[in-house]
């Protein structure tokens, strides 16, 4: 079903208070949701916290949903309200700590685990994916790794096709130098 179809369906269930309202739009986008929250957060448990919170006020305010225009890229922009509220959190709560430490953060409290990547590639990749600025980072995510076209990206992130692509590029150029640079301190 498109998303289109989805925000129809799901603006007749609301209006008859029917609750698969919220099953439909969550079948619908929370796979992607969730990957893009794990691009912008790189924590899985804060990913699947946000995208919680994320449904859980549908689920209190489903009404809210029949005043929205493009339903998509209405629900990125929730989602990437709710990462930027969490990293802010995370922020003041590791400055917390490294004051009352007086030093970095101890193992134990790491606040964005991560996986090991399988080869010395996609660690250098993962890095240098990591490293770019977030705006740029999510295009790379929808579009690479999610397969999405630039004009799905354009509507998940409520931005112009321009600007999508525009992103991708900036984050190209930026992937190359990194890259090369690493292959060329390589032993």
């Amino acid at each position: 079903m498109t998303a289109d179809a989805i925000q129809r369906r799901v603006r007749d269930l609301v209006r008859g208070d029917d609750p698969a309202a919220l099953e439909l739009l969550y079948e619908g986008f929370a796979p992607s949701l969730l990957a893009f929250l794990l691009s912008r957060l790189r924590s899985r448990a804060d990913a699947e916290d946000a995208l919680q919170h994320l449904f859980l006020d549908l689920a209190r305010r489903p009404r809210q949903l029949l005043g929205v225009r493009d339903l998509e890229p209405w629900l990125f922009t929730k989602a990437r309200n709710l990462s930027t509220d969490r990293l802010r959190v995370r922020a003041r709560e590791a400055a917390r700590v490294e004051a009352m430490e007086g030093g970095a953060l101890p193992d134990w409290m790491d606040l964005a685990p991560r996986s090991a990547p399988a080869t010395a590639d996609d660690a250098a990749l993962a890095t240098a994916v990591d490293g770019l600025p977030d705006d740029q980072r999510e295009v790379v995510v929808l579009k690479a790794f999610q397969g999405l076209t630039f004009a799905e990206v354009a509507a998940r992130l409520g931005v112009s096709l321009n600007t999508a692509a525009s992103r991708w590029r900036y984050a190209l150029e930026k992937l190359r130098a990194r890259l090369a640079g690493e292959a060329r301190h390589e032993p």
